[in-house]
Formats: C-alpha cells, structure tokens, sequence
C-alpha cells in the first residue's frame, strides 16, 4: 500500500484545447470531476476534458474494447485453413493460447509501468504493438510466426485496454464509471461476436483468405493513431526521473508472472496427449510450474526483490472483502465464458454436423443475453445498489445452466440447449463488466482505483488462458481414449494424427462415413459426451460465485461519495 506522500503526488494534465499544461492534484482532481454531482449520483459525467478529448477517449473505449474481443474469437472458424496452411497439429492450440496468454502475462507489468509513465504515449506503443502484431499474423510465413504475432497480439491489447480502464476511473464520477463499464463491456461482447463470422467470411473467401481475418484489424486500428494527440498526457508521478523508475520495477515478480502461467500451460497442454502422465517430461513440467507458482507466491507475498510498493500484485486490495470477492465473481465469468465459447460450436459440429459459419450461430443466444445483461447490470448498479444481489443471482443461473448442459445428449433439440444458452450467457453478463463500478465507489484513493482496475482485467483474462487449458487437457485426454477405444482393431482406420484432427474439429478421415458408420457413430458420441462434461466447471465455478456472493456484505453502494475508506485493508 502506498504511503500518504505518495498518494499526494501530482497528477499532470495535458493537451486540453487550449494546448496548456496544468498540475493537479489528485484531490484536485477528484473535486474536478465531481462538480455538478446530484444527490441522487445520476447526474451525467462532467469530467475535466473538453469535448474533443471526450470524444476521442469514447472512440478509444469502443474501438479498444472492439478489437480486444474480436482478436479473442477471430481464430474460431480459421483453424482448419490455418492447418491446411501450415500443417502442426501439435501447435495448433497454441495459436489460440498465446493471445490470451501475453494479454494475461502482461497486464500486471503495465499497471506499474502507468504510474511513472504518461499514459498517452504508453497508449500509442500498445496501440502500435498491437498493430504490428496483427500485421505479423496475417503474413506469417509459419505456423512459429504466427504465434509469436499472436503473442504481440495480446500484449497490445492489453496495453490498450489498460490504458482505457484507467482513463474511465480518472474521468468518470461514481454513478457514471458502471455505466462507462457496461460501454466496454458492449463493445468487447461485439467483437466476440463477430470474430468467428468474420474470420468464417474471410476464410471461405479465396480472394481474401484467412489473413484478412487477421489484417481487418489495421483499418480499425490506424484511425485511432491521429487521435492519440487528442487524450490527456495524464501521469500519476511526472516528477519520477525514468531510469528510477524502470529499476524499481518488480523485474522477478513479472518473470515469475510470466513464466507461472505459461508453464501451467504448457503442463496442462501436453500432459497425457504428448507425453506420458507419469514419464520424465510430465513430471519434470509439473515439478517446475509447482515451483514457479510457490516462488511467485512467496516472492510477492513478503516480498522479495521488491517493495511492498513496487511489487507487482496489488496484495493489499486482495485483503479487502469486497475487491478480493468481486474478482472472485468475475473470475467465474471469464471461466464460464471461455468454456462456453470454444466447445459449444465443437459441440454442434460433431453432434449435428454443422459447418463452421452455422456452429456460430448457435452461440447467439449467449451472446445476446451477455450483451443485455452487461447493459442492464451497469445501468441499474446505481439504482439498485446492493450489489451482493448480482452474485448471488449470477452463481445460481450458472448453477442451473451448467448442469442442464452438463447433462444435454446429441438428441437434445438445439431450441433446448440454446435457451440452456441463454440463461448462461445472462449469468455471465451480470458478473462480466461490475466489479470496477463496485470498487470504484467503495475505494477512495486513486492508486488503488488503478490498482483495482488491473485486478479487474486479471480476473477476466488470467482465468480465460487457466479455463482454456484446463478444459483442453481434459478434452484431449478424454477425447483421445474415447476415439482409441472406438477404432480399437481396426488397423490402418486412423493415425494418431488424424485423431488429434478429429478431436481439433477439422475435416478427419475418421468422420468419413464410408469407412464404418457404427464407428463414426460411437466417436461422435463419446467426443460430444466429453464436450457436455466439461460444463460441470461451470457448475463448480458457479458454486464459487454463489459463495462469494454470500461472503460480501449486505450494503448499498453510495454513489455520491468517492468510497467508504481510503484503507483496504481489512
């Protein structure tokens, strides 16, 4: 937690219309913002901005949030011509995993670079990086290229998204930051939306090809380069020399962030597909990442290496009930979400033998009921206030929702499961966008409003890469038993790759009905089977939801005051 000095540290503003640079304060700043405030909170936002740079930070919100979403989604309907491309069906998961990994891995590592460095530069090199990345991707001569593109990918994005929640809990006043919230929310739902429809389109395409499921992302991209210049050069510490401040980072707390997830993922991915469950390498994987997650754990815990105001995560807000259970709740969001987006078009393809761009359909109830239920929970926080209602409603619906899917056979009409669907896509959109309009009201220092805001995108992005491995171990490991033992002594039926194609969803010779229909037809249903039973982590993070909604406390939000304490810790 940072000391009283600190949190007095000036706040720079600059490139307002008058092209003049102030200092302020944060207090300031926080009498700035709130000037014209109602009794009841619900007075529009009057920030400190001039139009043109409202508008430019709205454009920056919608197109950020966009892309953020549709980069997580556009490889849904593309594997198959990524394959036929470059072949390495080994790799393949990889393609999706790096995005969300480096968003994840990186997230953190931005928040502390935001407090010494002005956030309208660091906004332009996440903006760039992202292009780039996106460039990268659709030139990518190998399939090694095209994850390394991906990786860039996400670490913009990440940057970008940051920089954007930042900027709304500077600027918005407590009854308008939801609101704000449920915009962004809106916008990154859109693009999940539309990623796999897109990337469909571009891929059936032969004039336009896969890559320009990934080249889409420049022309919505560049346009928001001239409007950089328009955002305010807000900086938390402007007097801090640079070189200062890029020593005191927690160099070892980000390389074990980094290096904790990505061999939690390794582990998972290869562990009984490529290797052995007990042999040499899966041990030695296993053995490493235990490691690496208890030195990142004592390391930021103590801390090591680092200052309890240096260090990476911010673990004072993770002992204050209502930040550390609203993570909680959106973890469970981004888990449910994640499952749900990957194996349900899995699952119509192999039950119902849909084509890519008609396995995408179906998730439209999902979609559709997130989308409301992000606006409605952003727009009704400030008149309903108790927000422990969203939780608890949240954890029943996934409760309820993931069990009847767990439970769904291949005979189950689509009407049915889609409305299964949509009541799990409203529990996720109650959770999805609500924690930062929460702790955005209860916390009234500045820095731990910046500091709530990356947990927030932690918690949406570091469960998606721990939910996508996870379910993709168990898929592959099920998946693969299920289809040896269905083609068991049938010599030269299939080879073991074209088992993993099967299990990836591309066009296998072991759904080649002239082969032996009886056979087809017990892999198809042992693999949709496997697909419905991964819905019983959602039953379980469900559990966890409903759970931490009864762990918060029966109180109404007060949206015409900045918190209730500037001491999280509790």
């Amino acid at each position: 937690m940072e000391s009283p000095s600190e949190k007095s540290k000036p706040v720079s503003l600059s490139g307002d219309a008058s092209s003049q640079k102030t200092e302020i304060t944060v207090q300031a700043l926080e009498v700035s913002r709130n000037v014209g405030d109602t009794s009841d909170g619900n007075a529009p936002p009057k920030p400190s901005l001039s139009s043109p740079q409202l508008a430019a930070l709205i454009v920056m919100n919608i197109i950020g949030s966009y892309v953020s979403g549709y980069d997580v989604s556009n490889l849904a309907n593309i594997q198959a011509p990524v394959y036929q491309a470059f072949g390495h069906i080994e790799l393949l998961p990889w393609v999706s995993v790096a995005y969300a990994l480096a968003n994840a891995a990186t997230i953190p590592f931005f928040r502390k670079i935001a407090g010494f460095c002005p956030l309208r530069p660091l906004a332009c090199f996440a903006l760039l990086a992202f292009i780039v990345g996106a460039a990268i991707c659709g030139a990518a001569p190998t399939i090694i290229v095209l994850i390394v593109g991906r990786a860039l990918n996400g670490v913009g994005a990440a940057g970008v998204y940051q920089v954007n929640q930042y900027y709304n809990v500077t600027f918005c006043r407590p009854a308008d930051l939801p609101r704000m919230q449920s915009l962004v929310g809106l916008c990154w739902a859109l693009g999940i939306l539309s990623g796999p429809a897109i990337g469909g389109a571009f891929a059936a395409n032969p004039h336009a090809t896969w890559r320009w499921a990934f080249y889409i992302n420049l022309p919505l991209c560049l346009p928001l380069l001239p409007l950089l210049p328009l955002i305010p050069a807000l900086s938390l510490s402007p007097s801090t020399p640079l070189l200062t401040s890029l020593l005191s980072l927690d160099w070892a707390g980000f390389l074990l962030h980094s290096f904790s997830l990505t061999l939690l993922s390794l582990s998972l991915l290869l562990s009984g597909t490529h290797f052995p469950w007990l042999s040499p390498a899966t041990i030695t994987l296993w053995t490493a990442t235990l490691l690496s997650l208890l030195l990142y754990t004592t390391q930021q815990t103590l801390p090591l290496l680092t200052t309890p105001a240096t260090r990476l995560l911010p673990i004072p807000l993770l002992r204050n009930r209502t930040t550390l259970l609203t993570a909680l709740g959106t973890c469970t969001s981004s888990t449910t979400y994640a499952i749900t987006m990957y194996y349900t078009p899995l699952f119509f393809s192999f039950a119902r033998g849909a084509p890519p761009l008609a396995t995408a359909t179906h998730l439209l109830p999902f979609i559709a009921a997130l989308i409301l239920a992000v606006l409605l929970s952003g727009a009704l926080l400030p008149t309903i206030r108790y927000y422990k209602l969203y939780y608890l409603a949240a954890g029943t619906l996934y409760i309820l929702a993931g069990a009847l899917l767990a439970l769904t056979t291949p005979t189950t009409p689509d009407a049915t499961i889609m409305g299964y669907l949509t009541i799990l896509g409203f529990a996720t959109g109650l959770t999805w966008q609500t924690a930062l309009g929460i702790t955005g009201t209860v916390l009234r220092d500045e820095s731990q409003k910046f500091d709530a805001a990356a947990l927030q995108s932690m918690a949406q992005l570091v469960p998606v890469v721990v939910a996508l491995v996870v379910a993709g171990c168990v898929y592959q490991n099920r998946g693969l038993s299920v289809v040896r033992a269905a083609v068991a002594g049938r010599e030269g039926f299939a080879t073991e790759e074209e088992i993993r194609e099967a299990l990836a969803g591309l066009a296998s010779p072991v759904f080649e009905e002239r082969r032996d229909r009886e056979v087809v037809g017990r892999v198809v249903e042992g693999l949709t089977g496997v697909i419905t039973g991964l819905f019983w982590i959602v039953v379980v993070v469900g559990g966890g939801c409903f759970g931490a909604g009864l762990g918060m406390r029966w109180e109404a939000l007060d949206f015409r005051r900045r918190g209730r304490s500037g001491d999280v810790e509790e």
